[in-house]
């Protein structure tokens, strides 16, 4: 890493030696930069928001409203999309670039309850008391229900088609005392047999042979010569780190990051992205014979329309898809998959949305997983490239930054591709966090990013908002801050009743930030609180930022031997604001014993220790 005079990142130079270099306007915002894949310029509106992202590919422009939320979106390929939203601020209406339309209706607790398509198909859900989705009406006549137990675990996912009584599927759990699956019983039952392999590894978790034939990895980790498609093929991956080819297939990215196409032998199959979505989403995809296929979301995936015939998805808790069925609800199609993703039967040709299909994972006809940020390799049950993430000391296994899910493909999920989540977050508990991490319902420009995930970018947070998909994204932000705030424990021991302990921004892992400040008080009555106070108000936080954070704090606490932990003046955006607004009211299985209140807009969390 360089810096330049203000003390901003000049440049950063990989493994291999290639550099990519930044400019910067007078306010710090990165108005370029460039490495040996070409430049990437932006621009700004007077608020900070990005107008527009340039490279060798287009253009990628957006428009706002008064509360700056994205009005409209053109991607560089020039297909736009426009966004609708109520009076406080969830998605009403997504239009696709040819104008079609989904609606979208919310409860009293803005709990998505109806998906309405251009042809008028309505998708209905059904929350109980805990925000936990109980119930889903498909339009052609099919419907799934979830029953939980009393501590919250899921007991059974049963769908049916209604008129007949007919099983599409049906799981059955059955947990351990630490609430992870020891068993589950499905029907139909699959196939589990899976061919035995065999691999090696060498020094930094690098594969070294796959079956008896050696790997090549680049200096940045890559895998660049591995198993693919059953036999032994080359990969290329861009400065970036992108996957640009593998085999005789290759990818094609936008400025942001997206990936736009995919080339078969020089047949190429194209995407219009809803970049603004928390996880990107495949809106339409247009195959080389100019064939268009366009997608449905809600609560994920809902389903797809296809020169007039519409399919609709069955996902297993998991979000893998299990069945597709028709207009009239009888099943077309049936999958299933090894726990760590192997595609055991199925067509694979006839949609790619299969293993963790629901979040909008994408199976290749290589057999490669897209999962954004990275692919993931089912043969060899991980990523062909390193996570951006460098894992957390205390968590071990996160430390291989090759390995899924770190190894508990049973009860975890990575659909971004650099986080692992606890599938109760995203599958079962779910309406809470569904609602916030798949933004039809809530589209959010700083969500997602491009530069952080290949580069970890240190400097000035402030820049990461206006900037968004051109810099650290909040997610890989909150990670770090996750990293390092463990090591503020040996601060927080010293800290006795009653004096006020500032923490730096340095403190928490955050050099060269100059917009948040939090102090830790320790009361007499055994307390601790941490204020957090943001200057300008600029950090753009997701729902898995409070948890992790959340957790990291509640460590150095006990070691403090305080009995509560309190955290004011919680940095939120609408996903988090919309998460603590339920908890104010409704309890949840994710955060026991946790009390939230607001006052003046202020938030005030307190999370039981002892």
């Amino acid at each position: 890493y360089t810096y330049n005079a203000r003390n901003l990142l000049a440049s950063v130079t990989n493994r291999r030696g290639q550099q990519r270099q930044f400019e910067y306007d007078a306010g710090g915002r990165i108005t370029r930069w460039t490495d040996p894949d070409g430049s990437v310029s932006f621009t700004y509106d007077a608020n900070g928001n990005v107008l527009t992202v340039t490279d060798s590919n287009g253009t990628i422009t957006r428009e706002y409203d008064k509360l700056n939320r994205v009005t409209k979106y053109t991607d560089s390929q020039g297909n736009t999309l426009q966004y609708a939203y109520d009076e406080v601020g969830n998605l009403v209406t997504l239009t696709y670039p040819d104008g079609k339309q989904v609606h979208y209706d919310y409860d009293a607790a803005n709990q998505l309850i109806k998906v309405t398509d251009w042809a008028g198909r309505e998708t209905h859900y059904e929350y109980d008391l805990n925000s936990r989705l109980i119930n889903v009406l498909r339009p052609n006549g099919t419907q799934m229900t979830r029953v939980y137990d009393d501590a919250g675990q899921l007991l059974q996912q049963k769908e049916v088609i209604i008129s007949s009584g007919e099983l599409i599927s049906q799981f059955d759990f059955a947990y351990n005392a630490a609430g992870d699956i020891r068993k589950e019983q499905i029907a139909p039952e699959p196939n589990l047999e899976v061919n035995p392999l065999e691999m090696t590894y060498a020094a930094a978790n690098r594969l070294a042979t796959y079956d008896g034939s050696a790997v090549q990895l680049d200096a940045d980790g890559n895998m660049i010569f591995g198993p693919l498609s059953g036999g032994m093929a080359n990969f290329a991956f861009d400065s970036r780190n992108r996957l640009v080819a593998a085999g005789n297939t290759a990818y094609r990215y936008d400025a942001e990051n997206q990936r736009t196409a995919v080339s078969i032998d020089g047949q190429e199959t194209r995407y219009v992205i809803n970049s603004q979505s928390i996880l990107s989403q495949v809106l339409v995809r247009t195959q080389p014979d100019g064939t268009q296929t366009y997608y449905v979301y809600g609560l994920g995936l809902i389903g797809q329309e296809k020169q007039g015939q519409y399919l609709s998805y069955h996902f297993d808790f998991r979000g893998s898809t299990v069945a597709l069925t028709d207009e009239t609800g009888q099943v077309t199609e049936r999958f299933q998959y090894s726990p760590y993703g192997l595609l055991l039967s199925g067509d694979a040709s006839i949609t790619p949305f299969l293993f963790n299909g629901m979040y909008g994972v994408m199976t290749d006809s290589n057999g490669l997983y897209y999962m954004r940020a990275r692919y993931y390799h089912p043969e060899i049950r991980r990523f062909v490239n390193q996570d951006v993430l460098l894992g957390i000391v205390v968590e071990g296994q996160t430390l291989n930054r090759y390995g899924f899910v770190t190894g508990k493909p049973i009860n975890s999920i990575d659909p971004e591709g650099k986080w692992v989540v606890p599938v109760l977050v995203w599958g079962i508990g779910a309406a809470l966090f569904l609602s916030d991490i798949f933004s039809p319902i809530e589209p959010d420009f700083s969500g997602s990013g491009a530069l952080g995930e290949v580069w970890t970018i240190p400097g000035p947070f402030r820049a990461a908002k206006p900037i968004g998909k051109s810099c650290q994204t909040a997610m890989e932000q909150a990670k770090e801050i996750a990293d390092d705030v463990v090591d503020v424990t040996k601060e927080f021991r010293r800290i006795k009743p009653g004096v006020k302990e500032k923490l730096t921004p340095d403190d928490l892992g955050m050099k060269g930030i100059t917009t948040l400040k939090a102090d830790i008080l320790v009361s007499k009555e055994g307390v601790a609180e941490v204020f957090v106070q943001l200057v300008k108000g600029e950090f753009q936080g997701e729902g898995n930022f409070l948890v992790v954070l959340m957790d990291r704090l509640a460590e150095i606490a006990r070691a403090g031997d305080a009995s509560v932990l309190r955290m004011k003046s919680v940095p939120v955006n609408k996903g988090l604001r919309r998460i603590l607004d339920r908890l104010i009211t409704k309890p949840n299985r994710r955060f026991p014993g946790w009390k939230v209140k607001k006052e003046y807009g202020t938030y005030t969390i307190e999370i039981p220790l002892k």
